[in-house]
């Protein structure tokens, strides 16, 4: 006996030995829950309407025994097509949200007729094993091998189907329900089809031409769907009502039905009603309009009687300033259709200006008519623009001036003169310090780079004499790139340390104690302190460099730890000078070329220039070493070797290593920019375009710091921030705030008073006064 616990699904299984052989066979026996599916039926009163009238559906529910259920309906009406436009998003059936759920069976079968016996292999002595290529097989049987494999893989596909093992059937496969339990579910269902009202008469459906002076109805509604009730609830009965006025398309529509009841009693229906006239007119028109287009406006009309007819067509528009009939095109037409034929009519039309304008279309017979109606954007021929210019005031020049063009087909109010100037492109570095500052550091680099930006900015703006405090209440908009008035920006920006002296001060005086506090006791520094740092020339070159530019800028620096640092410097140059000595003697270990490490730490012991660590001969040779193998050397490197060599005064190999590095530069004469191409190779992940270019801005401040390409170079730089206010990392930021301090002092740019005055044909129309704040 099948009982109601054994819902959804059971299985039986079978054994049998026969022959010397054991068989199983697995049947999944299917239990629907029957009580729990409602009995759903749906009765339209018509099942053809005219567009736009109105539909009365009448939903029946019913307990799986007949009787009448009380629950919530939730109805649904749309365009039938929807159903291929978009298959994937519609509902399932209900009752697979609830009773789809099978209970699956894996029998795992061992038996002794299934154990196999191998020969016994002795250690020491060679395992029996087949003779020749084919293994066990002869080359003449191969044939018959490649028949019993075949055999072998259908007898395996007919077992899995025996045991049960597909998951589902291809019904259940595309989202549908197993195909047992929805032979019951449509048994259940049986009688609860929608029952539809049959033969809508001729006379009813004919559209009938309008009386003398009487208006044609003008469809225009024309939404994919028609109606969602979210809960209608039934009677006693089990009845529920529902009316509403279909859109005015004329199409097929589904009517949609899913009923919950008591007990988690679920069933749904589906049926369809159709919009029809016998006299039909379709509008056809691009989606949109561009002014000066000229373009066929269509209607095309369905004769779909049994006789033919004689229609008249014409076209209405409403908005001839938009959208006119070309001269040679006829507003009204008489058109012959034959019995379910159909025939097109067309006018050719020009827009004027741009704007939304309401097409119509009428299509009249002696005994029936239809009418159209569409709205078509016309947009302005012409898209947004932005043009830019770029001028400089340099130190030596008093005024600039740029001409700008102001095109004769504008639309005045969509025009717009933006004038951003900065009065000091460098000092836009104080923006990268609440980036820097909130940074979660942690390692040696990131440190420094949170330490040395605050010291030199302080020092830059203290040497300009600017009011910090004046500043922090009248700070405007230094970024090129942005707009916005001075208000919006300020309130992005949040709270800069560069404003509050007491937040500067411990920046500074905490990461020189943090920089200390992680050197080695060997002298140098690692990625992070402790007993297990190992010292890093690239990270010793940096923390010195650093210290002492701080030092330069007026901060104390502990004697020691900077000349511990030089120390431990001057030794690594020595052990690369003994490899590279080595590979011209072709010893091992050996070193072939000197590289971009070299040219850093070069560079860190000539600028920290102790006597008592350095060695002159040693940096001699390196200098050369790295001037003979400049090639190998990334711009980066070349920048390095080249302030390096500067202060070793040799001029013409400076000249050269710039001459070296320039190949690469390109100037944007429109822009006012300049940068240096990417080049092919790379200083690992520690030599980024911005790190070159900044070096390069380096060498820049002290070879050419008046030219043209320094401020381009900076111009560049602040372009290529991330969010208006910061580069890549930490360390491409504190590395362009370097250059950008350096380049200030060399230039002596200076924060002044401007002012700008607009000219139209020489004629002053406006000005604005910029101050330093």
């Amino acid at each position: 006996d099948v009982e109601e616990n054994d819902q959804p699904n059971f299985f039986v299984e079978a054994y049998t030995v026969y022959d010397g052989q054991l068989h199983h066979q697995v049947r999944r026996i299917v239990v629907p829950p029957t009580e729990r599916m409602l009995q759903v039926s749906m009765e339209a009163d018509k099942e053809e309407y005219l567009p736009g009238e109105e539909a009365t559906v009448v939903m029946r529910v019913q307990t799986p025994d007949g009787k009448p259920a009380v629950g919530s309906i939730a109805i649904a009406a749309f365009d039938r097509s929807l159903e291929q436009i978009a298959p994937d998003v519609l509902p399932p059936d209900i009752r697979e949200f609830f009773w789809k759920w099978e209970w699956q069976h894996y029998p795992s079968l061992k038996h002794g007729l299934s154990q196999q016996v191998y020969p016994c292999q002795i250690e020491g002595v060679p395992a029996l094993q087949y003779l020749g290529i084919f293994g066990s097989f002869l080359a003449d049987d191969l044939d018959v091998m490649e028949g019993i494999h075949d055999r072998q893989t259908q007898l395996g596909y007919q077992s899995m189907q025996n045991r049960g093992l597909e998951l589902q059937s291809a019904e259940m496969r595309g989202g549908g329900m197993m195909q047992p339990m929805a032979a019951a579910m449509e048994q259940a269902d049986m009688g609860a089809l929608a029952v539809r009202s049959v033969a809508a008469a001729d006379a009813k459906m004919a559209g009938a031409a309008p009386a003398a002076g009487q208006e044609i109805g003008v469809r225009k509604n024309f939404a994919d769907s028609a109606v969602w009730l979210a809960n209608v609830e039934t009677d006693e009965q089990g009845l529920a009502t529902a009316r509403f006025d279909l859109p005015e398309s004329l199409t097929s529509w589904r009517i949609a039905g899913w009923a919950v009841g008591q007990d988690t009693q679920v069933g749904s229906v589906k049926s369809s009603v159709v919009t029809r006239k016998p006299l039909l007119l379709r509008l056809q028109t691009p989606r949109f309009l561009v002014e000066q287009d000229e373009v066929v406006i269509s209607a095309i009309v369905h004769n779909d009687t049994n006789t033919p007819k004689s229609v008249k067509v014409w076209v209405e528009i409403d908005g001839q300033t938009q959208l006119e009939l070309l001269p040679e095109t006829s507003r009204e037409l008489t058109i012959d259709i034959g019995a379910f034929e159909q025939q097109r009519v067309d006018w050719r039309c020009k827009a004027l200006a741009e704007g939304t304008v309401t097409v119509k279309s009428f299509a009249l017979a002696d005994d029936a008519s239809d009418a159209m109606q569409l709205d078509i954007p016309i947009v302005v021929h012409g898209s947004l623009t932005t043009q830019s210019w770029a001028g400089t005031i340099r130190t030596e020049q008093q005024e600039s001036s740029i001409a700008v063009r102001i095109p004769a087909e504008r639309r005045a109010e969509h025009s717009r003169l933006t004038i951003r100037l900065s009065p000091s492109l460098a000092l836009s570095m104080m923006d990268s310090l609440p980036y820097l500052a909130e940074y979660p550091y942690g390692c040696t680099e990131q440190t420094l780079n949170r330490f040395l930006p605050a010291v030199l900015t302080r020092k830059v703006l203290q040497d300009m004499q600017i009011d910090l405090q004046a500043l922090a209440n009248q700070r405007s908009n230094l970024n090129a790139q942005e707009l916005g008035s001075p208000e919006e920006r300020r309130a992005q920006w949040g709270s800069n340390p560069i404003y509050d002296p007491d937040k500067l001060d411990d920046m500074i005086r905490s990461g020189l104690q943090k920089l200390s506090e992680m050197q080695n006791s060997d002298g140098g520094w690692g990625w992070f302190s402790g007993v297990q740092s190992r010292s890093s020339a690239h990270i010793t070159a940096l923390i010195v460099r650093g210290l002492v530019l701080a030092r330069d800028s007026g901060v104390a620096i502990v004697p020691d730890t900077l000349l511990r640092g030089d120390q431990w410097l001057a030794q690594y140059q020595r052990t690369q000078l003994e490899l590279l000595s080595n590979a011209v003697e072709d010893k091992s270990p050996s070193k072939r070329f000197p590289d971009n490490t070299d040219a850093l730490v070069l560079h860190s012991l000539l600028m920290a220039n102790m006597a008592a660590a350095n060695d002159s001969d040693a940096v001699n040779a390196m200098q050369k070493a790295l001037y003979e193998h400049r090639k190998e050397l990334s711009i980066y490197g070349k920048s390095l070797l080249a302030l390096a060599t500067r202060q070793l005064q040799l001029t013409e190999q400076v000249a050269m290593l710039k001459a070296n590095i320039e190949q690469f530069l390109v100037q944007d004469q429109e822009n006012e920019t300049a940068f240096l191409a990417d080049e092919t190779s790379a200083w690992y992940w520690y030599g980024s375009a911005i790190e070159a270019n900044a070096m390069y801005l380096k060498l820049l401040a002290e070879e050419d710091p008046q030219g043209i390409t320094a401020p381009r170079l900076v111009k560049y730089l602040l372009n290529n921030r991330k969010h208006a206010s910061y580069w890549n990392s930490t360390r491409d930021t504190a590395l362009v705030v370097e250059a950008f301090a350096e380049y200030l002092q060399a230039s002596q740019e200076t924060a002044v008073d401007m002012s700008v005055e607009v000219l139209l044909d020489d004629k002053r129309i406006g000005s604005v006064d910029f101050s330093t704040d």
